[in-house]
């Protein structure tokens, strides 16, 4: 399995059900899991084929026969094909993060200021400072705060993710938070939140942009999620 996707083997069924939904919905015309003998074998039980899934995400991410990128290559091209500006030279989190950075920059000038108070108060961030902060410089200023903070960068990421699994598997996150966290995702999440719109927004584009955007923009988001949240839940 790819170095940058190793952790995935660590991950519940619950939290590779994203993965598999994406692969089997999104690429539904060309993906190979669904007739594969240990899917027929194991049906949910994703954990005992974590290796096939992520090696689908790498296939569809090369958008070739002849040969297989690095994840690394795939998150970045997925990040581009986002619309967010990424190096070569950037480390596998440094991309995933700045993916997701990006689409809280663009949720962020979507909410009321209620909704951004209410983000910035949970996060653990208070006073006018920070929010003109983020007013004024935006992505970068996540970016920036999800480097310094590992709280901030936590509870942006859980937010992210609860959407994504709304959007995908109609229904928020089971892991577990604290009773602060939940709070702020009953009140920026849902089925007309900001976030949806841009997470919707940024995945349309994917699909305009081909067929294997389709699984990596999503799965890259997803991937960069769980390796946050697992990250700061240890």
């Amino acid at each position: 399995m790819d170095k940058d996707l190793v952790f995935l083997s660590c991950c519940s069924n619950q939290e590779l059900e994203f993965l598999f939904q994406i692969i089997t919905t999104k690429g539904s015309l060309t993906e190979f899991v669904t007739t594969s003998k240990e899917y027929k074998k194991y049906g949910k039980d994703y954990q005992r084929y974590t290796a096939l899934l992520a090696n689908e995400i790498l296939d569809f991410g090369s958008n070739t026969f002849w040969f297989q990128k690095t994840y690394h290559d795939v998150a970045k091209e997925a990040c581009r094909k986002a619309g967010v500006d990424c190096q070569s030279s950037d480390s596998t989190e440094t991309i995933e993060m700045k993916l997701l950075s990006s689409l809280m920059n663009r949720a962020w000038k979507s909410m009321t200021e209620e909704q951004q108070k209410k983000f910035i108060e949970c996060s653990g961030n208070h006073g006018r400072a920070v929010y003109d902060v983020l007013g004024r410089i935006g992505s970068s200023a996540f970016y920036t705060l999800c480097r310094n903070s590992g709280l901030f960068s936590y509870h942006m990421t859980y937010l992210i993710a609860n959407e994504l699994s709304y959007l995908v598997l109609k229904r928020g996150l089971s892991f577990s938070a604290n009773v602060t966290l939940l709070k702020m995702v009953a009140s920026l999440t849902g089925p007309i939140s900001p976030i949806g719109w841009i997470i919707t927004g940024v995945w349309t584009i994917a699909d305009i942009a081909g067929p294997a955007y389709r699984v990596t923009v999503p799965a890259v988001a997803w991937i960069g999620c769980l390796r946050n949240i697992k990250k700061y839940q240890h």
